[in-house]
């Protein structure tokens, strides 16, 4: 199923900007977000620290992974971006204290090193390093969907389910409209998508 959406997500922007892409899948995200949030009972809580999460999880967790796949080729951006649990990992070690077997930390290790194989060239030139930048921004990306991922285990635990679901769909709509208005998009471009619905 992610594999699938990755493609549709790419495919999205054929028609959309990123930011614009971004916008859709946020607004769809209110509605299933928000919903399955109220259903798992929301209580407002500690608005600034549900807002906090919310905003990190929107920017770390949504806003870069689509930048990221807007840039490059899928086939390899991919990849890289599917090692973002190997950061989850390593971040809830240092954040969130959970412990590891030593065969878990070995294959976090194997993971992280086969990253750095795939994202570096054999010999590092000009054309090389402009070749690099998708795929930097692919490993940047999985460490942001790391941090956002642990710093949302985190809220979870603290608060509820229910209140991440809110928090974060309220706060992926924000981001995302920032993120068109920082691309100079316009909403104009959804014109033919509303057409095509009739």
């Amino acid at each position: 199923m992610i594999g699938i959406a990755n493609v549709l997500v790419k495919k999205s922007f054929n028609n959309f900007s990123p930011s614009a892409s971004f916008f859709v899948f946020a607004l769809i995200s209110f509605v299933c977000w928000g919903s399955a949030g109220i259903i798992f009972g929301f209580t407002p809580g500690n608005i600034l620290y549900g807002t906090l999460v919310g905003f990190s999880t929107a920017i770390l967790g949504q806003g870069i992974y689509f930048h990221a796949l807007s840039k490059g080729e899928l086939s390899i951006n991919v990849p890289i971006l599917a090692s973002y649990s190997v950061y989850t990992v390593i971040f809830s070690l240092l954040f969130n204290h959970e412990h590891v077997g030593l065969l878990t930390g070995l294959c976090v290790l194997i993971a992280i090193l086969g990253t750095i194989v795939v994202a570096f060239p054999d010999k590092i030139s000009k054309s090389e390093l402009k070749k690099l930048s998708p795929i930097l921004w692919a490993v940047g990306a999985a460490v942001a969907i790391g941090a956002s991922d642990t710093l949302s285990k985190r809220y979870i635990n603290d608060a509820s389910v229910g209140n991440f679901f809110v928090y974060a769909a309220i706060a992926q709509v924000v981001v995302s409209f920032g993120y068109m208005k920082l691309q100079h998009q316009s909403f104009d471009q959804f014109a033919g998508m509303f057409k095509s619905l009739r």
